[in-house]
């Protein structure tokens, strides 16, 4: 080591003797417990949407002892938009018929869920607590809170317009039903698929941190978070595009040490995530679907249908209570172990460098040298995280 390196290293071990010990903070990755977290939550979807309806050749049938479905056709007919009646164009169906039925409308989903049916959140976070300084801070929150189980929730195409119509079953030429164009229409067409919403952080936020009275070991935590939510879904295999929102999220709760040197946490947030609208036009896999048994006409008949999402507006509102639990990450420049960033850290680690002991090579080089002892004393008098 040359005189100049040593006059250095004297110089910073007697700079750390005079600051005395740090701050003392701790850091903790803390994994979501599923089995007792609970997330509850309303979403609503919609987007307008415009296509067609045509005869299902193949329709997919009940299971018994419901009557099996037939294989339909459909013809447009003239409508008398006076009368609401057709003029002519439904006499009769030829057997090779199949046309296209113009539809425009809304596609439209809501649902929701009560504290006796909540979702079970996944994902983790990094919680640090200095209570000499009385801060807390969150690092790498990454949720999930949906879960493994999906949200599921009915899609309508609500109050649709349509061509005034008649259908036939397979192999007849004379029409079952006539479905006038007299008003809008509502068919149930499937659900809308909620697999993830998505909480993740991109940089660390501070709070606040107060001392439990008569509990030395419980702290309670107040820590404003801004946070990317993104909300995944699809409807008849094909994705319901939504966009990122950066949305504030105030995480409190409580944090307490455990015997074996972890820590759980408890945490209750809420969300209202409400993106843009995207105008992302999304063409849809034809959809085969029966009229409502209360149809005012044209009841339980199978049909194809062909739409294009012109645009997609999402909503989900969500409270979390959140139950997690993890060990406490050790600080790199706490060489002596004892949870606290002192000057003994330093002369532990100088007694280990001239030991060539574990954890000499400091800066990982491969070679244990003096850039090793100034990587140890900057990582000391910077308090990198998690010291």
């Amino acid at each position: 080591m040359s005189k100049t390196r040593l006059r250095s290293l004297v110089g910073l071990a007697a700079l750390a003797l005079c600051s005395g010990s740090a701050l003392a903070a701790e850091a903790y990755t803390l994994t979501v417990n599923a089995t007792t977290s609970a997330v509850t939550y309303t979403f609503s979807a919609s987007a307008p949407f415009s296509g067609s309806l045509s005869g299902d050749p193949m329709p997919i049938q009940p299971p018994p002892p419901a009557a099996p479905l037939l294989a339909t056709r459909l013809q447009q007919g003239t409508p008398n938009p006076f009368l609401c009646l057709f003029t002519s164009g439904c006499s009769s169906i030829a057997l090779t018929t199949n046309q296209i039925i113009p539809i425009s409308g809304t596609l439209a989903g809501t649902g929701g869920n009560t504290p006796t049916t909540p979702q079970r959140p996944t994902g983790s976070f990094t919680l640090s607590i200095n209570p000499g300084a009385g801060t807390a801070e969150a690092r790498n929150v990454s949720l999930n809170l949906v879960g493994v189980a999906p949200i599921s929730t009915s899609a309508n195409l609500n109050n649709f317009t349509y061509r005034a119509f008649c259908a036939a079953f397979a192999g007849s030429t004379t029409p079952t039903c006539t479905l006038f164009n007299c008003g809008p229409l509502s068919i149930p067409l499937g659900t809308v698929n909620v697999t993830a919403i998505g909480v993740t952080q991109s940089a660390a936020s501070a709070g606040t941190l107060t001392p439990v009275v008569g509990d030395p070991a419980s702290f309670d935590f107040s820590i404003p978070v801004s946070a990317t939510v993104v909300t995944t879904s699809n409807f008849g295999g094909s994705a319901f595009p939504t966009d990122p929102q950066v949305v504030p999220v105030v995480l409190a709760g409580r944090i307490t040490r455990t015997p074996q040197g972890g820590a759980t946490a408890t945490t209750n947030f809420s969300i209202n995530n409400s993106p843009p609208t995207n105008t992302t036009p999304t063409p849809l896999d034809p959809l085969q679907v029966t009229f409502p048994a209360d149809s005012p006409a044209c009841a339980a008949l199978p049909v194809l249908v062909t739409i294009s999402l012109s645009s997609t507006t999402t909503s989900v509102q969500t409270t979390a209570a959140i139950n997690a639990a993890g060990p406490r990450l050790r600080c790199a420049c706490d060489a002596d172990n004892d949870g606290a960033r002192t000057v003994a850290d330093i002369f532990a680690f100088l007694s280990t460098w001239f030991a060539a002991g574990p954890g000499s090579d400091f800066d990982n080089s491969g070679t244990r040298d003096v850039s090793d002892i100034f990587a140890f004393l900057s990582c000391w008098f910077a308090g990198q995280f998690p010291c």
